[in-house]
């Protein structure tokens, strides 16, 4: 291994915990932005304004809102992950504030000690001081901040309504599995600490994930198998989910919007095949042959297409890395699997194709929440 990927892999100066509840948000998002200048992964192809910029919190007002949202991104990512669905609350006139969740925005090493209490921490800094200037409040989280939303609002009763992207509600099998192997494995290997190592080439996020991150997800994901059964929540709720998922077991997405009975909720699922309908179930096809998309992954279902990173133009180079047969000339996006395609190669896809007709959706469901 090489120095750098070494400093890659280990912790930062800076302390992930979370003890900015009594800041004003500006000052916690300036307070962010000096911990990414100062320990953000070298990235010198890169200018330090872009990997500010797409790695801080950020904070949008709206004058005289009284509807607000806090988006909470995923595992490895960053705020920018958030904010094309951000512009969208923004012209629906919210005000829009994303968090950065401790351990992010930094260096892959930082998820190796953050601890769940301290992301349980920020999103509750973020609604509370949201509740001091706006009187209805959202979450609107992407797989693991979409686990931190649903669980925060199955705690506390003062959410208006929850937007959730391929919530992080049960873990492939086989991630699962590997996560509790190296959790023992690591105390005597320290290579083990990492379930995958990776070039850190993306600004606006993590390439590699060490056994903790995922870890201290499975201890959320066990505090929600808790909560749920036992819930009688009243909180709308809209979800998105692909099941060419490769991460995350859509079929848990399922079956939350069954045990939850909010008249108004909502499942949009992105399927190559048909299904019966069901009250409240959407299905969307992610097969679209004169594009090459044969399904979509887990990431990039709440990504526009004009995207400036992950869009079609975008300027994500690590997306060129293909998966199968270097032989075959035809390049497919998808979900990227184990073991790659044999007849074509594969890129993964980072953005939504159908994202205008998500939107549409998603305003339809604010409508029937405010009537």
């Amino acid at each position: 291994m090489s120095r750098q990927i070494a400093h890659y892999l280990a912790p930062s100066n800076y302390i992930s915990e979370f003890n900015d509840n009594e800041l004003h948000f500006a000052d916690y998002i300036g307070k962010m932005q000096e911990i990414i200048r100062e320990h953000h992964t070298h990235q010198p192809q890169f200018s330090q304004a872009t990997i500010i910029e797409a790695n801080s919190p950020f904070d949008w007002p709206t004058e005289n809102a009284t509807h607000g949202v806090v988006l909470i991104h995923g595992l490895t990512d960053s705020a920018f992950q958030m904010k094309d669905i951000g512009i969208f609350f923004k012209r629906q006139g919210f005000w829009v504030r994303s968090i950065t969740l401790p351990g992010h925005g930094t260096m892959p090493g930082d998820l190796t000690r953050v601890q769940l209490a301290t992301w349980q921490k920020a999103v509750a800094y973020a609604v509370s001081d949201l509740a001091k200037r706006v009187s209805n409040i959202y979450l609107c989280g992407y797989s693991t901040g979409g686990a931190l939303a649903l669980e925060f609002a199955l705690r506390l009763s003062q959410i208006q309504g929850l937007i959730l992207f391929a919530p992080a509600l049960r873990l492939k099998r086989y991630i699962e599995m590997a996560v509790r192997a190296q959790m023992w494995v690591k105390t005597f290997w320290k290579r083990a600490d990492w379930l995958s190592i990776e070039p850190e080439l993306d600004y606006a996020k993590y390439s590699s994930l060490s056994v903790n991150g995922a870890f201290q997800l499975q201890l959320l994901i066990n505090t929600l198998a808790k909560q749920i059964p036992q819930t009688k929540s009243a909180i709308p709720t809209f979800m998105v989910m692909s099941d060419a998922d490769e991460l995350i077991d859509y079929r848990e997405t399922v079956s939350l919007y069954r045990q939850l009975k909010h008249p108004l909720n909502q499942l949009l699922v992105y399927s190559q095949q048909s299904f019966a309908s069901e009250k409240g179930i959407i299905y969307r096809t992610s097969c679209y042959p004169e594009q090459k998309i044969v399904n979509f992954p887990h990431i990039g279902l709440a990504t526009a297409p004009s995207n400036i990173h992950y869009g079609e133009q975008g300027d994500y180079l690590p997306y060129l890395n293909c998966q199968g047969n270097p032989q075959v000339k035809d390049i497919y996006k998808g979900a990227l699997k184990l073991t790659g395609p044999k007849n074509y190669r594969l890129q993964r896809l980072t953005y939504n194709p159908d994202y205008t007709n998500l939107l549409d959706l998603l305003n339809d469901w604010l409508i029937s929440i405010h009537r």
